[in-house]
């Protein structure tokens, strides 16, 4: 399924901020190392506050459903965590993206996940990394 362009091109005729090449070379520039989404890895991008309320038994209800494996979390450079959680087989981008929104992932990042996804977009879903992030299990 492909969305059509024309209806996410602003008066001005530009792309809306769905189409991130500018962030990714701004990444580069600035030191940032550039995650790539893999098959079988949901990237959750969450707002630290909300790990309480919904992360832990939201991560169990996924578990009900798929095979969870490694569970690892960086601090990101706004300080918000992102947290890689290994599924047991690789799935559809755009099942990871309803995936790592239930998980409770930033929406607003998921849903121009989304319409990267369908607009065909290289590189759709990243996490932009410090360079000195270390994983540490969740």
């Amino acid at each position: 399924m492909k969305l059509d362009l024309d209806a996410l091109l602003s008066s001005s005729g530009e792309l809306s901020k769905v189409h991130h090449g500018p962030q990714l070379k701004a990444a580069a520039e600035a030191g940032l190392k550039i995650v790539d989404a893999e098959p079988d890895v949901l990237q959750v991008d969450i707002d630290e506050k909300m790990i309480p309320f919904s992360f832990g038994a939201r991560l169990d209800q996924l578990r009900e459903l798929l095979p969870i494996g490694e569970a690892t979390a960086t601090r990101s450079r706004n300080g918000n965590i992102h947290a890689y959680i290994k599924v047991g087989k690789p799935l559809d981008p755009l099942m990871r993206c309803v995936l790592q929104m239930f998980l409770g992932s930033d929406e607003k990042r998921e849903v121009r996940n989304a319409f990267r996804i369908l607009l065909g977009v290289e590189r759709p879903i990243v996490f932009f990394e410090k360079a000195d992030a270390e994983h540490e299990p969740i």
